[in-house]
């Protein structure tokens, strides 16, 4: 790790219907594709702007940084940024989905924090193991209460070997059993449709034992 290592903000990627006048004066809609940012660990310094626009500032500052020292250091990180967020850009606007770049191992794939736990260290913008080992005096200072103490948990995780691998496992387990649910429901449907069928057939076939015969013409007796 950097010396003077700067974690990578969270980032999502949205797209919003924003209202311009044409060249008569009537309004019109336009899809704009806005970025919010959200820096580690910080509660107040969220960043909302077009995301073409902020990705070229990212491109922009690697230029105008040094080639050598700390002005290298950062213009190495820009560089870094606007590659990988252009890329999940251009998949955003590919899927016209909700898109959010999390830097390293989500907090949600990770069995060892609990729900509350999670909730309560995304609420302090921290989203991934890594970020929360690398977690500074303001940022704990976010988490609340218990801070420091889920800081040192995500540094253990961390140092485990096997921690990515786990945590990969998991989360092809979770998208296994998304699956899995979705071919029950599936089934469950094609049951419940079938066997409302079987009962409409017998309930037709149960029917008509009970239906009235048709009369005929009384006969006629001779005297």
């Amino acid at each position: 790790m950097q010396q003077n290592y700067v974690p990578m903000p969270t980032v999502i990627f949205e797209l919003e219907a924003v209202a311009q006048k044409d060249v008569d004066g009537k309004i019109i809609y336009k899809n704009v594709y806005f970025v919010r940012v959200i820096p580690h660990g910080s509660k107040k310094d969220e960043l909302y702007i077009e995301a073409e626009s902020w990705l070229e500032s990212l491109k922009n500052k690697a230029k105008s940084r040094g080639s050598f020292g700390l002005d290298g250091e950062y213009a190495n990180t820009y560089f870094e940024w606007h590659d990988v967020f252009s890329k999940a850009f251009e998949r955003f606007k590919m899927s016209e989905e909700g898109s959010v770049v999390i830097n390293g191992t989500p907090l949600r794939q990770i069995l060892a924090f609990t729900k509350a736990e999670v909730k309560q260290i995304e609420a302090a913008n921290i989203f991934s193991v890594e970020d929360l080992a690398a977690a500074n005096e303001s940022a704990i200072s976010n988490l609340g209460m218990g801070g420091r103490i889920l800081k040192q948990k995500a540094i253990e995780l961390t140092k485990n070997k096997d921690f990515e691998a786990s945590a990969q496992e998991i989360a092809n387990l979770k998208k296994e059993l998304e699956a899995t649910k979705e071919i029950i429901v599936s089934l469950q449907e094609q049951i419940n449709s079938d066997s409302d069928s079987e009962e409409d057939d017998i309930y037709n076939e149960n029917l008509s034992e009970f239906k009235p015969k048709k009369r005929g013409r009384p006969k006629s007796i001779n005297a």
